[in-house]
């Protein structure tokens, strides 16, 4: 319709709805994936230090360092620790308190306890105040008690690590297209760790099977977060330091809280390992109180030496998602846009046709076109009847036999010439060139004579090639042998004015007979009455039309001898038929 107003309106809509289709599409993107949640098992273990700890030698456990320890969180609480020193793992040589790794580590399966100090209290019950002073530095009857308090440092207890092996089991989702392309959903099995901070940076990253290791202090270093500064915040957990002239605590002696997050998939974009599982550990952390009290019970008397230990505990959180894109929704989503952008067209087609009063009639009037399956069936075959009219005054070609006719490219030349006489802009060569292609297209060789030319046959179908009811279609409605092999459906719904080609009755084919019969008795008759006027013929002067005349007498005699021996046959045969 060359309305502009409708085809803005059209665009317009088109445009409007491609921008939402986008939209819903980028939306609905998770819909492209099948997502399969993998079962997972976590073991936790901790790790000695490869290197020498627990060392008093050690550079941090000079006196300045160890005075700026100092916490007690207000003046009257009962936990202070005060005047700090370091203590010795019992595997380096020396005298006094020692530690072993058993008595700073405590793990269940997902978290790990690391002390990096604690405060001892001994009470010993029995002892008087000489034997008391003999139980060395720091002992002092307190009532019946001899007690004493002490707290201490673990140098290097950074250096502690934890290990950890992760398991999972997946139920991969079926995938004809992959089974035939021969790719796997996982490339490989062996899962690959990588330990981020809170920023993506890598920290370090290892294969399975061999078990993850991660040391407290990369733990640390990925939380950001140093032992020896000062924390901030947390006054109600961690008030500020009670002690005169000191400052915040610091982490090394409150604690830290670390969490490693182990998430596990397919899709993570840290790293690049071919589509392999791929677990991405990202530790987060705070500076916290982290105590973990222990009691022991030193002889029978009941003495007993109590333990608070403050260190990092890390606790470990498992998570995972498996994705892999699914044609089938990509496939049924682009449908889905192709089928929604049609509806401009739609909505823009019932305006004009519906809307837009008389200019909708007129719309309607060129849009629709009604099909009456009479009225083609007449003019088609008119218009048959009428090509043939035209054919025969233009055909200048005939076999002997006088049936084949033909229409040669002189006589097709010649018409053409009269038709385009009024084309000045065509000249002679241009005419002969378009005579010359339609001949060549349209002609075949005549049986007998094998010339070139336009026989009827040809010229009908030419004519009518751009009916809509096509010389085919008209032959296969007369046709009554092909009638009888329609099947149920075409016969129901073929047009009732047009069944009268389909008839089949039974006493048909003998009343043919009977009008056949009847028409060879007339031409017989005046076969006979033509034969009886052979005389007169020879007498006139033109001798070459008497001997035609004879000829053809002669021919019609021998045909209807040979006809006469089954006439009376087939005369009582059709009368004994039964009549319509």
């Amino acid at each position: 319709i060359h309305n502009p107003k409708l085809w803005f309106l059209q665009i317009l809509g088109y445009v409007v709805t491609f921008v939402g289709v986008v939209f819903l599409l980028i939306w609905q993107s998770n819909v492209y994936t099948v997502k399969v949640e993998p079962r997972q098992s976590l073991f936790v273990s901790s790790e000695a230090p490869r290197s020498v700890w627990g060392d008093p030698n050690d550079p941090m456990c000079s006196r300045e360092n160890l005075d700026s320890l100092q916490y007690q969180p207000s003046s009257d609480a009962e936990w202070r620790f005060v005047k700090p020193e370091c203590i010795r793992s019992c595997s380096v040589s020396g005298s006094g308190t020692c530690v072993r790794p058993g008595d700073i580590l405590l793990q269940d399966k997902s978290w790990v306890f690391v002390a990096f100090a604690f405060t001892e209290e001994i009470r010993l019950l029995g002892k008087d105040s000489t034997s008391c002073a003999a139980e060395g530095q720091g002992f002092a009857m307190d009532g019946q008690v001899c007690f004493r308090s002490s707290s201490y440092v673990i140098p290097k207890a950074e250096e502690f690590a934890v290990s950890f092996i992760q398991h999972f089991s997946i139920q991969l989702p079926e995938s004809y297209i992959q089974k035939i392309l021969g790719i796997k959903h996982l490339p490989t099995d062996d899962v690959l760790t990588v330990v981020v901070d809170e920023d993506d940076r890598i920290v370090k990253q290892f294969t399975s099977p061999t078990p993850g290791r991660l040391s407290i202090k990369e733990a640390l270093s990925a939380a950001k977060i140093d032992l020896d500064d000062e924390i901030s915040g947390q006054l109600e957990v961690l008030p500020d330091n009670a002690l005169a002239g000191a400052s915040r605590p610091k982490a090394r002696i409150t604690g830290v809280d670390l969490l490693v997050t182990l998430d596990l998939g397919n899709r993570h974009t840290v790293v690049d390992y071919d589509g392999g599982p791929v677990c991405k550990a990202v530790v987060e952390g705070r500076p916290g109180w982290s105590p973990w009290t222990t009691t022991d019970i030193l002889d029978a008397q009941g003495s007993l030496r109590s333990r608070s230990y403050t260190g990092v505990r890390i606790k470990f959180k498992q998570q995972g998602l498996f994705a892999w894109v699914q044609l089938h929704p990509i496939i049924f989503a682009v449908s889905l846009g192709f089928v929604w952008m049609t509806i401009p067209f739609y909505v823009v087609f019932y305006i004009a046709t519906y809307c837009l009063g008389a200019l909708s009639d007129v719309y309607s009037g060129f849009i629709y076109d009604d099909v009456d399956l009479v009225q083609a069936f007449n003019g088609t075959s008119s218009r048959i009847l009428e090509t043939s009219f035209g054919y025969s005054d233009l055909h200048d070609l005939s076999e002997e036999d006088g049936k084949s006719l033909g229409i040669s490219q002189q006589s097709m030349k010649r018409r053409t010439k009269m038709i385009l006489e009024g084309y000045e802009e065509l000249e002679t060569e241009e005419r002969d060139s378009f005579v010359e292609y339609v001949f060549r297209k349209v002609s075949r060789e005549m049986p007998l004579s094998g010339v070139l030319a336009v026989q009827e046959e040809e010229c009908i179908e030419s004519a009518a090639s751009n009916e809509n009811l096509l010389l085919e279609d008209v032959m296969n409605i007369v046709d009554t042998e092909s009638a009888q092999n329609r099947s149920l459906f075409e016969r129901f719904f073929l047009d009732a004015s047009l069944a009268l080609f389909t008839q089949t009755k039974k006493g048909e084919k003998e009343q043919e007979m009977v009008l056949s019969t009847e028409r060879t008795w007339t031409e017989m008759k005046n076969c006979i009455q033509t034969e009886g006027s052979i005389g007169a013929l020879k007498g006139q002067s033109n001798l070459k039309n008497v001997i035609a005349a004879e000829n053809l007498v002669r021919e019609l005699l021998i045909k209807f001898r040979k006809e006469t021996k089954v006439i009376s046959s087939s005369l009582a045969h059709a009368r004994a038929a039964p009549q319509d």
